[in-house]
């Protein structure tokens, strides 16, 4: 490879093919970033619509952008590495053609890698449907539980499950060139899958790998044309991967101590393999799957969880149809299972609505047991004031106004109350003795009302706080 100077901060290696469709608003997500400091490199890979004139029109305008014309169609691959090749960034990020990338993502992926030192950087991203535009977030790319504790590790850092610690695609890492040049690995030129071998291989190697933990990328799903939905002609790329895999392990020297990690990885990944495929490539790609796995002989020992085990027995010993049949009764007890779990949350939901339905009426009797109790004891405290003026008219007692629990106190003895007014019958006549003990009784009946209000407000609020809690 001939060794370029740094003239950049980051080059942004992206294949091309027939994106005249949706192109233009994935360039300027590019083309609009705050670290300006960048070249775009496109290779763009045997378009036939106007991808390529497009492309043209914005490099009269902005000379960070170059164009490589492949002469043959060799696929994703064989561009990236041809990207590899003329870079001249400090760090490469590869990117698809429907990948639409938030405006500061390069001065983040840059400062957060130079500050760190990194040989590569992971970020999140998540995913954004071609037809419904509907987002669907990502967070099993990056398995934080398998990750060393602390910012900066190495890939061998990772000591279990190293290949399921991230999903092998390009796209959502960044690169120091010096790096990629230093392990002399480059992307397999084959259809599909071309990324995993090459990019599995980087984080191993990798002495310095930092996460960013934030959404940067919203990489498009679902979009006809895509070499996502091309898989079932190119199903034997799949295993090539792995074969590749495992030859960049033995080149490091890395074979043996990874070979748990390595063969648990080839029963996930071929699993899913098998049951995304459809039709004649499903029964091809089963039988070569069964042969790749028969040739690794594998223990169960080495498999690193209980259910892979029973997912690789599944696949040497069962034939194609077998493993159909057993597939499908797989997926009805799942079924059965969600559909059991869907229940049991509308019973949740329905008897949260009833609570919901039940505090509300709660807190409605509970406002208006207090309004009540309000009134209450503003009769309560004019009924008080009124006694104590009767008071002062009957005995000519000049002491300051009797709170309502003085009163409430005084009335509570109800003989003294009236050996008092016995004792006072001389100054006090008739009518307005009965007038007195005609309020004594109005205040001894509020009293009880404001009892029964009070009980019923500490009732009511007992009652929503257990609902509460």
């Amino acid at each position: 490879m001939v060794e370029q100077s740094i003239m950049h901060k980051i080059s942004v290696v992206m294949p091309v093919h027939n994106a005249e469709g949706y192109f233009k608003t994935v360039l300027e997500s590019v083309l609009n970033q705050t670290l300006p400091d960048f070249e775009l490199i496109i290779i763009d890979d045997c378009s036939t619509d106007s991808t390529v004139a497009l492309i043209e029109s914005y490099i009269v305008q902005d000379s960070r952008i170059k164009i490589i014309k492949m002469t043959d169609n060799l696929g994703a691959g064989a561009s990236r590495n041809i990207g590899i090749e003329h870079a001249t960034g400090k760090y490469i990020i590869f990117l698809d053609d429907d990948d639409v990338i938030e405006s500061n993502m390069f001065e983040l992926l840059f400062f957060t890698s130079e500050s760190l030192e990194l040989d590569v950087l992971c970020f999140r991203t998540h995913f954004i449907d071609y037809n419904t535009q509907k987002i669907t977030e990502t967070p099993w790319t990056i398995r934080s539980d398998l990750l060393p504790p602390q910012t900066v590790f190495s890939g061998r850092d990772i000591k279990s499950d190293f290949f399921r610690a991230f999903i092998w695609w390009p796209w959502d890492k960044l690169f120091k060139r010096d790096f990629i040049i230093s392990t002399g690995v480059m992307f397999q030129e084959i259809r599909t899958s071309n990324d995993l071998a090459f990019t599995a291989t980087q984080v191993l190697l990798a002495g310095k790998i930092s996460v960013l933990d934030q959404v940067l990328i919203s990489h498009t799903v679902a979009r006809n044309g895509s070499l996502e939905n091309s898989r079932n002609s190119s199903y034997a790329c799949a295993i090539d991967a792995l074969k590749q895999l495992k030859k960049n392990l033995e080149d490091a020297g890395l074979f043996t101590e990874k070979r748990c990690d390595y063969v648990s990885y080839c029963v996930s990944f071929l699993e899913w393999n098998a049951n995304t495929l459809h039709g004649d490539s499903y029964f091809n790609f089963y039988s070569l799957c069964k042969a790749f796995l028969e040739a690794l002989e594998i223990k169960d020992s080495e498999l690193i969880e209980p259910n892979l085990v029973h997912i690789y027995h599944d696949l040497i010993t069962l034939d194609s149809i077998n493993y159909l049949f057993k597939l499908k009764g797989d997926l009805q007890r799942n079924l059965n299972y969600a559909n059991g779990e869907i229940e049991s949350l509308r019973l949740i939901e329905s008897n949260f609505n009833e609570v919901q339905r039940s505090s509300e009426c709660l807190s409605k009797q509970l406002q208006e047991a207090r309004d009540k109790y309000s009134v209450v004891e503003e009769l309560l405290s004019n009924l008080t004031n009124e006694l104590s003026v009767k008071r002062r008219e009957l005995f000519g007692h000049e002491n300051s106004t009797p709170t309502s629990s003085d009163v409430s106190h005084l009335f509570s003895q109800e003989s003294d109350f009236d050996n008092f007014l016995n004792e006072k019958e001389c100054h006090v006549s008739e009518v307005d003795k009965g007038y007195f003990k005609h309020l004594k009784d109005e205040f001894k009946n509020m009293l009880r009302i404001l009892a029964i209000y009070r009980e019923r407000v500490i009732y009511l609020e007992q009652k929503i706080n257990k609902q509460r809690y």
